[in-house]
């Protein structure tokens, strides 16, 4: 009777140890494999927030063609009490005009992307625009809204 008991003792020992790797291996997997799908869909479901929030600012002034929302402006349509947008990886948000696809900048290398990519929605779905490939257009201003919500940049890239 006692070695029976002591090797189920051995085999619930096990089947814990075993148990509390495979949390802290699922805990932990997010962030071995850095930037995944599951980033990028929640960086895309913030830009249609913004994009949306956009549109109902624009309709409730009765705003034509291409007017410069704040993110003052955004924050009543967005639900969020103090937070503007919360970064998924410490990307910045730029509100573009009304008419005009906002945007995310990675502020750090993500998965594959480089820093610097410029992630949005466009005609033909998500778009990202490498920072070799973005090509600065004077006179287009607009406004780079931290995700951590301490400031507002203006900035001519687009």
């Amino acid at each position: 009777m006692a070695d029976s008991r002591k090797s189920n003792v051995s085999f619930g020992t096990a089947l814990v140890v075993i148990a509390l790797f495979c949390l802290g291996v699922w805990a932990l997997l997010p962030r071995l494999v850095g930037g995944g799908p599951a980033k990028l869909t929640m960086i895309v479901s913030n830009l249609r927030h913004l994009d949306l929030a956009k549109e109902f600012w624009a309709s409730d002034h009765k705003t034509n063609g291409a007017v410069q929302p704040t993110k003052q402006d955004l924050q009543p349509y967005l639900g969020r009490s103090n937070d503007f947008l919360r970064p998924v990886d410490d990307e910045q948000y730029v509100i573009n005009p009304v008419g005009y696809p906002s945007e995310a900048l990675l502020t750090r290398q993500f998965g594959t992307l480089p820093k610097g990519t410029i992630i949005r929605i466009g005609s033909n779905g998500v778009e990202r625009i490498m920072p070799e490939l973005a090509v600065p257009q004077t006179g287009a201003s607009r406004s780079v809204a931290q995700t951590n919500g301490q400031s507002s940049e203006t900035g001519s890239r687009r």
